[in-house]
């Protein structure tokens, strides 16, 4: 309980004395809630105003006095992601993290979460549940149901899923005579640039069915350019939904150059490739440019071309023999099937096991061998 009878009738001396009372209670383990319902039932509102403040700098200090912990970021790294596949919300691992870590951490800690919500690979079982819950959606409910809750997935694999499902029932919906102005005012209706081009890319194809001439080249934004198909049959029409880009390759290593350019880094565009989960862009730095140089402008890439190449994080840089690539992320990436890339026709050399690693930018599967000796 804390002790208010003792407390004088000048008002300094009241602060003064309900300061030692409000430690004491502090120490004695009482929390602000208590103390200041004891306060409001003895004391004037004034005291209890002055009671609140009090309570709020102690708390205060006692932050700025706690310990914090160093800690390792891979470890740091390692512990969150861990969380995260625990089911852990993103509000209670922060809240540990600005109790016992470095400002520093904290923040490296909400750019982990962000980047392991959008990179990490789901299970098959969290794949098939979202693909499941998209079909339920688009059985009961209008695509526009489905364009919302795929917006609000941030992880780039479960947004490919979506990407899929919205393919394949726009195409449905082409195939059962919609109107052009139907995908138009679908694409309005989304905030995804993805979602957008594949209701663009749809309406072009009705328009161009129904021999009615459409102009679609740009959004309404004028952020996405597109090139109307030039087959109708019912096995390509799928795919032309989906080729649309938001920049051709070569206008990206353009304003890639451009760019670098403004940043006072002479470079000569030289080629691009598309990956399955990254575009690559090479390019020759001109006589006297240094490497480090380009490496230390990725966060300004960013804010410089983020839009346009659909950067959220600061390109990977390296160095290849005659000249420098930056590996963009791409949104829509790609799944890389084994089947499409091992076959068991032949008999395996049991001398020599090959162990698939991957698929590169260039779409080639990269194996791992080991000599297995006896």
């Amino acid at each position: 309980m804390l002790d208010l009878y003792n407390i004088g009738k000048n008002i300094e001396v009241q602060k003064q004395q309900l300061l030692t009372a409000i430690v004491q209670a502090k120490q004695d383990g009482l929390g602000n809630e208590e103390i200041i319902d004891n306060i409001r039932e003895a004391l004037p509102d004034v005291m209890v105003s002055y009671a609140e403040t009090v309570l709020k700098q102690i708390d205060f200090r006692a932050k700025l006095s706690r310990q914090v912990i160093e800690f390792n970021l891979e470890f740091l790294f390692q512990v969150i992601y861990e969380s995260v596949i625990a089911g852990t919300n993103d509000e209670e691992i922060l809240s540990i993290c600005a109790e016992h870590c470095t400002l520093n951490q904290y923040e490296f800690a909400r750019y982990a979460l962000e980047y392991i919500h959008l990179n990490r690979m789901p299970s098959q079982w969290e794949q098939n549940n979202v693909y499941h819950k998209m079909i339920e959606i688009v059985n009961i409910s209008p695509i526009e149901s489905l364009f919302e809750y795929i917006e609000s997935i941030k992880n780039i694999y479960l947004k490919q899923i979506g990407y899929e499902v919205v393919q394949e029932n726009l195409y449905n919906l082409f195939l059962i005579n919609k109107e052009t102005s139907y995908f138009t005012d679908l694409a309005n209706k989304s905030r995804d640039k993805c979602i957008k081009n594949y209701c663009y890319r749809t309406a072009v194809l009705v328009a161009r069915a129904t021999g009615k001439p459409l102009d679609l080249k740009l959004t309404d934004d004028g952020s996405i350019l597109l090139n109307e198909p030039k087959y109708l049959d019912r096995n390509t029409g799928a795919n032309e939904i989906t080729t649309s880009q938001k920049l051709t390759m070569l206008q990206a290593g353009k304003l890639l150059v451009d760019t670098l350019e403004d940043f006072n880094i002479n470079a000569k565009y030289i080629d691009a490739k598309n990956g399955p989960t990254f575009n690559r862009i090479r390019v020759k730095l001109g006589r006297g440019v240094s490497y480090k140089k380009v490496e230390d402008i990725g966060n300004d890439l960013v804010q410089q071309l983020g839009e346009e190449l659909g950067l959220k994080f600061a390109p990977m840089v390296s160095v290849v023999p005659g000249g420098v690539v930056f590996d963009i992320p791409r949104l829509d990436r790609q799944f890389a099937y084994f089947r499409d890339h091992f076959t068991f026709d032949s008999e395996p050399d049991i001398h020599s096991v090959s162990i698939p690693g991957g698929v590169d930018v260039d779409g080639t599967s990269v194996k791992f061998h080991s000599i297995v000796t006896t």
